[in-house]
């Protein structure tokens, strides 16, 4: 009699775990349902319940890092997905692409520029081509708020071929941003030196080597800046999401104080003409 009822102990007790198994099978699941129709938060639930109870893999792990910058949580996204990328070097390099992207949205969010311009370098690498005019567009921002102006410019410029290339109507407002921006950041640059003006003619043999082109932002190594079923929305459009529209950073902003100063020194020179003939 005692040993049917230990058996019976055990069975109920095997079943009981049995059943909480299968009950986390089908909420995961129902997460990467969520996951796949953009449900992010219902699925950002159940992902952080799940891995409290049973350290999910890097995959899943990222999936709830993604999920953290839809709930525009760009903290929890970046602390998490920081820690997550080095494991996921054997993935797809297109699903690569989206947790380089999310996690260096996230830092550029957070103004984090010296820790987002790296990942959007990891991103050019991976990406799918018609991609890459987002993330030198974003790089750009990252070297010029860091007063890198020739980076910036580099990167600027190679985004504005791209989007010309690629011929998206919906990019025309940005195109014209950019090219506002080459504009005022090349106020910034070394001025190109005058020709001598009597070079001396030299008639010796001339050993011609092809001149080196800028640097191309992907090609600047990582070192030193610092899927393909999933698809990511670029933030502007994800914000739409709940209604918040995020427009692109105006050059007018950027380089106020600049005309501002340029202004000033007119001002000044036309307050001297008109004292010195009254």
């Amino acid at each position: 009699m005692r040993k049917a009822l230990l058996i019976a102990i055990i069975l109920c007790a095997a079943l009981g775990k049995l059943q909480a198994q299968t009950s986390d099978s089908e909420k995961l699941g129902r997460a990467l349902e969520y996951f796949q129709t953009e449900k992010y938060h219902e699925c950002m639930l159940l992902l952080e319940k799940l891995d409290h109870q049973h350290r999910l893999n890097p995959r899943f792990r990222a999936y709830l890092g993604v999920c953290y910058y839809y709930e525009w949580d760009y903290e929890k996204a970046y602390r998490l997905l920081d820690t997550l990328i080095p494991e996921l070097r054997n993935f797809a390099p297109h699903e690569r692409s989206i947790y380089y992207w999310t996690c260096a949205e996230s830092h550029f969010n957070m103004k984090q520029f010296a820790a987002a311009a790296p990942l959007y370098g990891n991103m050019l690498e991976v990406c799918h081509e018609n991609e890459k005019p987002d993330a030198l567009y974003r790089l750009g921002f990252c070297h010029m708020f860091r007063n890198d102006w020739q980076q910036a410019y580099d990167c600027f410029n190679e985004a504005l071929s791209l989007y010309l290339k690629y011929k998206d109507k919906d990019q025309t407002p940005r195109i014209a941003q950019i090219r506002n921006m080459l504009a005022g950041i090349k106020e910034h640059l070394p001025k190109p030196k005058p020709a001598a003006e009597n070079p001396k003619i030299d008639h010796s043999p001339q050993i011609l080597v092809g001149q080196k082109s800028p640097i191309s932002a992907t090609a600047i190594p990582i070192s030193c800046m610092r899927v393909d079923r999933i698809k990511i929305k670029p933030s502007a459009k994800r914000d739409t999401l709940r209604g918040k529209e995020v427009k692109d950073i105006s050059p007018d902003t950027i380089l106020k104080s600049h005309a501002e100063n340029k202004q000033t020194l007119t001002d000044k020179k036309i307050g001297f003409r008109k004292a010195k003939n009254p």
